[in-house]
């Protein structure tokens, strides 16, 4: 029974994900929504999970000469869709070999669940919290936002004051 109630986790978790990231693509707004994807650079073929935002997804994918079909997209067998790109200037605008997916190795290993769950109990209560403005600011490039998309929190960057939000509307 165990092993079955894992199982539906699991797939219940890979189908909030990429609900998520069809919501994220669909936000034309100026605070766009931050989304985790799968780039594999077609040149060396290396690949990894990195964090960026919609807009900044849809310019690399203009860079790349390629446009978004949300109904042909292939994904991870954890719900992140792949992208492949051919042209450096694509993977440099998604600053690939700069973002440092060790980092959020680390903080997946040394957060604890009771800062996700106050963070989301401050932004039910507040509208935001403190301690995710602290933490995104702690761990820039996107990496706190990852560890968050990756648990089913979906945010985004705040037009005006410039801080990660959590979108309560996904």
């Amino acid at each position: 029974m165990l092993i079955i109630t894992a199982c539906l986790n699991a797939e219940t978790k890979e189908a909030k994900l990429k609900r998520m990231f069809v919501t994220a693509m669909k936000n034309n707004s100026t605070a766009p929504n931050f989304v985790v994807i799968n780039v594999v650079d077609l040149k060396t073929n290396e690949r990894k999970d990195l964090c960026s935002d919609g807009t900044g997804l849809s310019y690399v994918l203009h860079l790349d000469s390629q446009t978004l079909d949300i109904n042909k997209l292939n994904y991870t067998n954890y719900g992140i869709p792949i992208f492949k790109l051919r042209t450096d200037k694509a993977i440099e605008q998604i600053r690939f070999h700069d973002y440092n997916t060790a980092i959020v190795d680390s903080i997946i290993h040394n957060t604890d669940n009771s800062l996700i769950n106050e963070i989301l109990r401050q932004s039910k209560q507040d509208g935001n919290s403190k301690l995710l403005e602290i933490n995104t600011l702690k761990f820039k490039e996107k990496y706190f936002e990852h560890y968050l998309y990756m648990n089913g929190i979906p945010t985004y960057r705040d037009c005006e004051s410039g801080y990660t939000v959590i979108d309560r509307n996904n």
